[in-house]
């Protein structure tokens, strides 16, 4: 299934593909071959996964599991079991998707099939950062980079460096950061991987808006974008709309802000990315917070965190929890801000989070204010 997957760069080759495999699911259906049944609804999951449909996907990739434990083929199931774990990673149902893919990884040691056991690894690694649980997510990471350089995987390799990258961006570790999301360009650059070097850019670009190197940060998301649109992935697309939208609210170009925010959050809800849509609301909320609209950030917020308690987000929890706590604080509404930055601050503290020192200091800073009065 990977290798037909693999050999799709843009979005006209995508749809011919589903196309094909339609026709070939009819021909399996017919002449009650349910294995290759099977095949063409993983090939089709994975193709609509590449497209960010993510619903159709695991639509498909529910159906292919279904037939894998029918006619018994336990390595199959494995594989099946960790393309629907993808699927519901997409969607932002971390649990579920770790439940699936500790299922996947233990087929995978049980064949000692060395290659798909690093890609569940990797997989768990994603669901883990995603949780908010980076030491776990940096140990699955490692546990995967160093499998995939003993089989020679270069671009295995390349994607758990970012990986890496990824954890010590939220960690606030940006010479690390830098680091691993270099090396792993290089990879791709060297190896043709358009998709994943899209994205090292686009993390790339995120690091530098971290550091408030915003121009930097828009260079590198431009670049990204391009990227995504030649290839086609409208997932992609609107989380780099949404990371431009934030590097140009850094430089203060409010109006191209809220209008790249906006047009991620509508592709993040079309396309059922749960995280992405939390996230757009909570950039949303801090841009309206800077220009002084403190009901319109704390209605974005309140519908940020909704959704990051649904997926199980704790990171994105505990920061649209400190956000309302600043904006009710701009209120002058300090009771209501500290019990939300109380809560952020159990989150930050619980999931190792640079930010609960920040926290720590802001509520350092109300006792002040309440002693003042």
């Amino acid at each position: 299934m990977s290798l037909i997957f693999g050999l799709l760069n843009s979005e006209s080759q995508r749809i011919t593909a589903v196309n094909f495999h339609t026709q070939a699911l009819y021909i399996s259906r017919e002449i009650g071959y349910k294995r290759g049944e099977g095949n063409c609804l993983g090939n089709l999951g994975l193709v609509y996964d590449d497209l960010g449909q993510y619903l159709e996907a695991l639509r498909y990739h529910t159906q292919a599991l279904n037939i894998a434990q029918e006619i018994g083929d336990k390595q199959y199931e494995g594989n099946c079991l960790g393309n629907l774990g993808i699927a519901y990673f997409n969607q932002g149902e971390y649990s579920k998707a770790i439940e699936l893919y500790e299922k996947a990884l233990e087929t995978s040691r049980e064949f000692n099939n060395k290659q798909n056991e690093a890609g569940q690894l990797g997989n768990l690694a994603n669901a883990f950062y995603s949780q908010g649980q980076y030491d776990k997510a940096i140990e699955f990471f490692t546990q995967a980079l160093d499998i995939f350089h003993q089989v020679g995987d270069k671009s295995g390799e390349g994607t758990q460096l970012g990986g890496l990258g990824n954890v010590y961006l939220s960690l606030g570790e940006y010479d690390k950061v830098i680091e691993f999301l270099t090396q792993a360009s290089d990879i791709f650059v060297e190896i043709g991987g358009k998709k994943k070097e899209m994205g090292t850019l686009g993390n790339l670009g995120l690091a530098y808006s971290n550091m408030k190197q915003y121009s930097k940060a828009i260079e590198y998301h431009t670049k990204a974008l391009a990227n995504s649109r030649e290839i086609g992935s409208r997932g992609v697309e609107g989380s780099i709309l949404g990371n431009l939208g934030v590097a140009y609210d850094g430089l203060g170009q409010i109006d191209k802000a809220l209008e790249f925010i906006n047009q991620a959050l509508l592709i993040a809800h079309d396309v059922g990315n749960k995280r992405g849509e939390g996230n757009h609301l909570g950039d949303l909320g801090n841009i309206y917070q800077h220009i002084g609209q403190f009901g319109k950030a704390i209605e974005c917020y309140n519908q940020a965190l909704v959704i990051a308690r649904e997926i199980n987000n704790k990171q994105g929890e505990g920061n649209h929890l400190a956000n309302l706590g600043l904006a009710y604080k701009k209120l002058g509404n300090i009771e209501q801000a500290k019990e939300y930055w109380l809560e952020a601050l159990k989150i930050f503290e619980e999931i190792g989070s640079p930010y609960a020192k920040l926290v720590q200091e802001w509520l350092e800073e109300l006792s002040k204010i309440k002693d003042k009065g």
